[in-house]
């Protein structure tokens, strides 16, 4: 079986700070839970990239970006060859397409 690099955008270790900083104001204990519950789901893109689906905003699917749910938290990727790039993980309940501007600039 074939294996795909995971790769993350700089900005995507940002995230991962952001909503463990945030989730252990709670509880420490359950930061490193869900963060480990997430890097764990990016890794099976490894062996099964196309697993998720396109992103339910048309726009995001036109450009190619899937969407991974880890808990309450969507992991968006594309696929590029044998390359599994990580672009942005976010809390389900954000407006998360608008945040997408980011990646104008690169």
């Amino acid at each position: 079986m074939m294996k795909y690099k995971v790769v993350f955008h700089p900005e995507v270790y940002n995230d991962l700070h952001e909503i463990g900083e945030y989730i252990s104001q709670e509880s420490a204990v359950y930061a490193k839970k869900v963060i480990d519950e997430i890097l764990t789901s990016l890794r099976r893109l490894e062996t099964f990239p196309l697993s998720a689906p396109l992103a339910s905003e048309k726009g995001l699917a036109r450009e190619g970006f899937r969407s991974l749910k880890c808990g309450k938290y969507l992991c968006f990727y594309k696929i590029f060859d044998t390359v599994v790039y990580i672009y942005y993980i976010v809390h389900g309940a954000r407006n998360y397409p608008t945040l997408f501007d980011r990646f104008e600039k690169d």
